[in-house]
C-alpha cells in the first residue's frame, strides 16, 4: 500500500477500522529475525547487552562477550575455548575478539571484512586503527600457523600410536572398515532393491 507505520497511525481514521486492526496486528507479529549488541559504560562500569527479536534484552556482563548472527556459535566457541571472562586483559580480549570473528567466517553468510573498536573508560568509543589492526592480524596468522603445525604433529603421533598398537593385533582382531572412523556425505543412501 506504500505507507509506513507512522503514516498509518496518523491517517488511521481515513481507513476501514478492520483494515487498521489487521495491519497493526500483522506489524506486531512480524518476526524481524534481527539481533543487535549494545555496549556501553556508566558509573558502575562497562556493560554488554544482546537484544533479540522481538526486542528481548539479555545482559552479557557476567560472561564478558556477546556474539550475534549466523557465525554466533563459532565466535562463542572461540571465546569459551580461550576461557574469556569479563576480567580478561584488553590486549588478550582484542586478540580473542579478532580470532572469534575469524572463526565465525566459516559460516557462509559471514564476510571477511572486520571493523574493530572499543569503548574505553576515559576515551569512549575508539576505532582500532589500521596499524594496530594489521599487527593483530599478523599475530593471529602466526598463531594459526603454529596451531596448524601442532595439529599436524598431533595427528602424526596418533597415527604412529595406532600403527604400533595395531601391529600386535591379529587379522581377526583388527577393526573392520565398518568401524573405522569415516567422514560421510550428507547425501542419503539409496535404498537397496528388494529381491521380490
Amino acid at each position: 500500500m506504500g505507507i509506513d507505520a507512522i503514516e498509518l497511525a496518523t491517517r488511521q481514521s481515513e481507513f476501514d477500522p478492520a483494515f487498521v486492526s489487521k495491519v497493526t496486528k500483522d506489524m506486531q507479529c512480524l518476526a524481524l529475525d534481527a539481533e543487535t549488541i549494545i555496549a556501553g559504560k556508566d558509573s558502575r562500569g562497562c556493560h554488554l547487552f544482546i537484544v533479540d527479536d522481538p526486542g528481548v534484552p539479555r545482559c552479557a556482563d557476567a560472561i564478558g562477550f556477546a556474539s550475534i548472527g549466523s557465525g554466533k556459535n563459532h565466535a562463542d566457541s572461540q571465546f569459551m575455548m580461550a576461557r574469556h571472562t569479563k576480567n580478561t586483559s584488553f590486549h588478550t580480549a582484542l586478540l580473542q575478539t579478532y580470532a572469534a570473528k575469524k572463526r565465525a567466517e566459516v559460516s557462509p553468510s559471514v564476510g571477511t571484512d572486520t571493523d574493530l573498536f572499543y569503548i574505553g573508560i576515559k576515551d569512549g568509543f575508539q576505532i582500532i586503527h589500521e596499524d594496530l589492526y594489521a599487527a593483530v592480524d599478523r599475530t593471529f596468522q602466526s598463531l594459526e600457523a603454529v596451531s596448524h603445525e601442532a595439529r599436524v604433529r598431533a595427528d602424526e603421533q596418533v597415527r604412529q600410536f595406532l600403527i604400533k598398537h595395531l601391529s600386535g593385533v591379529t587379522e581377526a582382531q583388527k577393526p573392520s572398515d565398518a568401524v573405522k572412523p569415516q567422514v560421510t556425505s550428507a547425501k542419503p543412501k539409496k535404498p537397496k532393491k528388494s529381491a521380490a
